[in-house]
């Protein structure tokens, strides 16, 4: 174990390094080489280099010898070389993680006025309405709160809400969402995705919408999350895939210290849009449309898909995923011989 950032006074460092310590013991006899790529399948990879664990955001990083990132020679995206078991990232989220809501930022309300935007288009273009939402990773609670708002109809002099059901891993981000949203008690699961049947969820909920908010990279074992959700879904459902970034689209950002960061931010996987959009039709979703976003304060891809039993995926897709990947991991090696300024964005950003 190498730390590479500590920002914490000596006790409270140490408090964090034992509890990590003792959680990776605990699971280590079920952690696995991530042998075979989530997007294409292939097991030939290279290494990119070591994995930054981060224990507290901004405070504690580290890396340790047997967790490598390692980029697939076939799609070029790019993984952890080392997973646990599901139990891990639960107490991982939890107790080391530090990402807890405090008060509802600005830049939550504007992620949901972009996702709901999407919709109203989606919606508009194929004359539905929305009736029932899912978000994996309803975190604060303010998209769940402003679908619910926006989407409301009113027949005569009655008011009639979309169903809103969220899921959760953070526990004191699902006690936070509930506190200012009280409707929104009873209706967020707090558990990881990989956790539950999520076959009989999309059955008793009959969802239209599906919003993985920040999440599908963080999550083990994806392709198995976005198949079991098609297998139960209605033929127009709409899937909006919410992420920080991806290697290629990245590349666009104006704000430096996404490129620095990019790979030091605890994902499980880290996709090129390409290779997004192969995993996703692979599964059943068909790529809609993409929308690029950056600010000082929020930077990002929303990418939405639609359910559709016959689309095949483009194997040209692959072939995209990797030479941009290439091109992108190319210049980011180059900015990574500037450890200085490396370091000033992991304590200044997180």
């Amino acid at each position: 174990m190498k730390v590479l950032l500590n920002k914490l006074p000596s006790k409270e460092a140490d408090k964090f390094l034992y509890f990590y310590s003792n959680l990776k013991k605990k699971f280590l006899a079920e952690s696995k080489f991530k042998k075979e790529c989530d997007v294409c399948g292939s097991d030939e990879y290279t290494v990119l280099g070591d994995d930054v664990i981060r224990l507290s955001n901004t405070k504690l990083y580290l890396t340790e010898s047997d967790q490598k990132l390692i980029v697939c020679e076939r799609c070029g995206c790019v993984r952890k070389s080392l997973v646990f078991p599901n139990s891990f990232y639960f107490d991982f989220l939890n107790y080391l993680y530090n990402i807890v809501p405090k008060y509802i930022e600005k830049s939550m309300l504007e992620k949901a006025k972009l996702r709901a935007q999407m919709c109203i288009d989606y919606l508009q273009e194929n004359s539905l309405s929305l009736k029932s939402v899912l978000e994996i990773s309803s975190y604060d609670g303010v998209t769940l709160d402003y679908f619910r708002n926006f989407f409301k109809t009113k027949i005569s002099s009655e008011t009639f809400f979309p169903t809103t059901i969220g899921i959760e891993p953070t526990t004191l981000a699902v006690k936070f969402a509930m506190e200012k949203f009280p409707h929104l008690k009873g209706k967020i699961i707090n558990d990881l995705v990989e956790n539950l049947d999520l076959a009989k969820l999309t059955l008793d909920y009959n969802f239209d919408t599906i919003i993985s908010s920040y999440a599908l990279r963080m999550i083990v074992n994806p392709k198995e999350i976005i198949s079991n959700i098609a297998a139960s879904l209605s033929n127009e459902t709409i899937f909006l895939v919410h992420e920080g970034s991806f290697i290629n689209t990245n590349m666009l950002s104006l704000n430096t210290h996404q490129l620095f960061r990019q790979f030091s931010q605890q994902k499980i996987n880290y996709f090129t849009s390409y290779g997004l959009k192969y995993l996703m039709e692979s599964n059943f979703f068909k790529f809609y449309k993409l929308i690029y976003h950056d600010a000082p304060n929020l930077q990002g891809v929303l990418m939405g898909f639609k359910l559709d039993r016959k689309i095949k995926a483009d194997e040209k897709d692959l072939k995209l995923s990797k030479d941009t990947s290439n091109l992108c991991l190319k210049y980011w090696r180059n900015l990574q011989k500037d450890k200085k300024e490396f370091l000033k964005y992991l304590e200044n950003v997180g």
